[in-house]
C-alpha cells in the first residue's frame, strides 16, 4: 500500500456545511482556484471570493457535492453563482 500525500487526494471538504444549508458546498474537486490562486490548507470561501476551476485539470468544469447530497457538474460561471447561493457568509474549505 502506498503512502498518502496531498497530491493523491483529489477533493476538498467543508468544515462548515450542514443539512440546514442544502446549497452549501460539502465537497468537490480539489483543483479549485480562489481569487486566482490554487489553495491548500483551510480557506474561507466568502461571498466576495471568485472561485474558478484550474485549467490544466478541469477545462472550466468541475464537480461539487452540496449538503443536500446532490452532485453538480459546474462551469466557472455556475460555480461562482452557486458559491454566492450557499446562504452562509463563510464556508471553511479544507484543501490537501
Amino acid at each position: 500500500m502506498g503512502e498518502l500525500f496531498a497530491e493523491n487526494i483529489s477533493y476538498f471538504l467543508s468544515l462548515s456545511a450542514n443539512a440546514e444549508m442544502p446549497n452549501a458546498f460539502l465537497a468537490g474537486d480539489r483543483r479549485l482556484e480562489l481569487n486566482g490562486r490554487q489553495r491548500s490548507g483551510i480557506f474561507a470561501l466568502t461571498t466576495s471570493a471568485v472561485p474558478v476551476w484550474s485549467k490544466p485539470i478541469h477545462y472550466d468544469v468541475g464537480y461539487v457535492l452540496t449538503s443536500d447530497g446532490s452532485i453538480h457538474a459546474m462551469s466557472d460561471a455556475r460555480l461562482r453563482q452557486m458559491a454566492a447561493e450557499q446562504r452562509m457568509a463563510t464556508n471553511y474549505l479544507v484543501f490537501p
